[in-house]
């Protein structure tokens, strides 16, 4: 039976810091940087994340912007299209109250929300 040799490399550890990963956060010319504020930290174990917090009575423009994105990033034009001509032709047939079911995305209701205490709770 022939030896195994084992073969150790010595592994440097590198500090990894929350720009590292996600960057830096956005400026003012960015929606992100516009109606959040950010603080990036570590966790006891070292593990980096960064904090966002809305600024005051910004939910609402902020929500919006969110939404836009996730629309643009996760459909595409046509499904988006496909989406408008399905709520016109519900709303033809007498339908137009079956249309608050069909969603593309889940309600509000059935995600799930952090609040900041339960995210600092986790970390």
């Amino acid at each position: 039976m022939a030896k195994r040799t084992k073969i150790t490399r010595s592994r440097k550890v590198q500090k990894v810091t929350c720009p590292d990963i996600l960057g830096v956060h956005p400026a003012e010319c960015h929606p992100f940087g516009r109606l959040l504020s950010a603080v990036d930290g570590a966790t006891n174990s070292g593990i980096p994340y960064r904090a966002l917090a809305e600024h005051d009575n910004q939910r609402k423009a902020l929500v919006e912007c969110v939404r836009e994105m996730l629309t643009r990033h996760h459909v595409s034009p046509e499904a988006l299209d496909r989406d408008r001509q399905r709520r016109e032709a519900m709303k033809r047939q007498g339908f137009e109250a079956v249309q608050s079911r069909m969603r593309r995305f889940p309600p509000e209701k059935s995600t799930i929300l952090y609040r900041i205490e339960d995210v600092h709770h986790i970390l």
